[in-house]
């Protein structure tokens, strides 16, 4: 936050980005609501299939079936169950808070290189051979370029576990999706398919986002690359130089960039596993 705090006021000349602010409050806003109508119909549907005649009953049968992994190894108590339940409350607002993170954190970078982007087209536009001019732009995008970096080394464990952890849910959801007959009517089949339908748009909402990153800061290269070679002076060679062999963009874990064409290699992923597994269901059937 301090090295962020520095850029801000270094390029506090660009003004706050416009419209930022209500952006981050609509996504949050969106995000929050959405993750609890998920885990409302969530409870519901457990809820229906551990009714009992009170709800001291209903509770021992929810919590026995919900953790029958741990009350198969330990006895069941319903004090045990209920400290799960919280745990599993508390790592649900993890997870969404970690996807929310990433999503805030790199709007908020996506837009400050689109704010370099403007001024760079400013300066081509206008045809302006001012180097202080230029310098300033170049002196503001490697700003940009290492907090970038920065903010990399901070958040790509986050990051791998954000996608390792929506891609595992999915691909369990298409699981039980073949394996098990809905049992329970409406209330199952909308809260698979809303549940289904929220983690694709949260994975492809991530990974957009985080590739924005990357998209708004190779702008600079095309309207760098429109100027006459004989209007060229050192600073605007060093810019372009700069912007074509640097590359700006989160990781996960520093094993694969974010980028616009990772949405389309999840997607290639999920499907070839939904393939596969439709494969083996068939021959399992036989």
């Amino acid at each position: 936050m301090k090295k962020w705090t520095q850029v801000d006021e270094a390029m506090s000349g660009y003004g706050f980005p416009p419209k930022l602010e209500r952006k981050l409050r609509i996504i949050f806003a969106i995000t929050v609501v959405a993750s609890l109508v998920e885990h409302g119909l969530f409870i519901g549907v457990e809820y229906m299939s551990c009714r009992g005649n009170n709800l001291s009953e209903a509770l021992d049968r929810f919590l026995m079936f919900h953790y029958d992994y741990v009350f198969a190894l330990v006895p069941y108590h319903v004090v045990l169950g209920i400290i799960l339940e919280i745990v599993n409350i508390f790592s649900t607002i993890s997870w969404t808070f970690m996807d929310l993170f990433i999503i805030l954190v790199s709007l908020s970078l996506s837009a400050r290189f689109k704010q370099v982007a403007k001024y760079i087209k400013f300066l081509v536009e206008r045809n302006v051979l001012n180097k202080n001019s230029w310098q300033r732009a170049r002196q503001d995008y490697t700003r940009l370029t290492n907090l970038c970096k920065d903010l990399d080394e901070v958040m790509s464990s986050t990051i791998l576990l954000s996608f390792g952890n929506n891609i595992f849910i999915i691909l369990v959801h298409l699981y039980n999706s073949l394996q098990k007959p809905l049992e329970f009517g409406y209330l199952d089949e909308i809260y698979y398919l809303y549940s289904f339908i929220c983690l694709l748009v949260r994975i492809s909402a991530v990974a957009l986002h985080a590739a924005t990153i990357n998209t708004e800061s190779k702008r600079p290269i095309y309207l760098l690359s429109t100027i006459p070679h004989h209007r060229y002076n050192l600073e605007i060679d060093r810019l372009l130089l700069y912007t074509k062999y640097e590359t700006a963009a989160l990781t996960g874990y520093k094993l694969f960039r974010i980028t616009r064409t990772l949405i389309l290699k999840i997607t290639l992923a999920i499907v070839i596993y939904e393939l596969v597994l439709v494969e083996y269901l068939k021959v399992e059937s036989y």
